[in-house]
């Protein structure tokens, strides 16, 4: 078996582990989630998210969606075995 194959297959299933990995999480997050007690009715006190909460979640989304604007409005290049050779 050639290097080049032997390295597609570990990163084959490198993302198969990271895809288990994610997977496990959502799902005891969701186990930790469904295992909750109900709130009592005074829960009103509890504490909620508030503005700084709310500027950092609007600094990330904003953060996130100027990425994706950027990675759209500019034409992606076709790289060849040269030009990442070079780096």
């Amino acid at each position: 078996m050639s290097s080049a194959a032997l390295v597609s297959v570990f990163v084959a299933v490198f993302y198969v582990v990271w895809f288990l990995v994610g997977g496990y999480v959502y799902v005891a997050l969701i186990r930790q989630i469904s295992a909750r007690t109900i709130a009592s009715p005074d829960a009103a006190s509890a504490k909620t998210f508030g503005l700084p909460e709310a500027v950092v979640a609007f600094f990330l989304i904003s953060l996130m969606l100027v990425n994706v604007v950027a990675s759209v409005s500019t034409p992606s290049i076709e790289l060849r075995a040269r030009d990442l050779s070079i780096n």
